[in-house]
């Protein structure tokens, strides 16, 4: 069960940074092998996402976890700096 949430997360991670254009296949020729594979993975998640539904679910809920987690740090951090300043 803690690989499904590993996984899920960093699926969400992944996802997250990927770009949501749709690209066709003669962009594709053109496209650097970067972006390629962004687009070849974006489809991946994207067809897991379809047959498990579950997993994406969960990767929302940790990446909101994860963004609120970061936002904390963040501000501590923000928070120490200026005050030893």
């Amino acid at each position: 069960m803690t690989f499904l949430f590993r996984a899920a997360f960093w699926f969400a991670v992944v996802g997250a940074f990927l770009p949501r254009d749709i690209v066709l296949d003669e962009d594709r020729a053109s496209a650097p092998v970067e972006r390629t594979a962004a687009i070849d993975a974006s489809s991946a998640m994207a067809e897991l996402c379809r047959s498990k539904q579950a997993v994406c679910d969960a990767g929302e809920e940790i990446a909101g976890v994860a963004k609120l987690a970061g936002r904390y740090a963040a501000e501590k951090a923000v928070k120490a700096l200026t005050e030893t300043q």
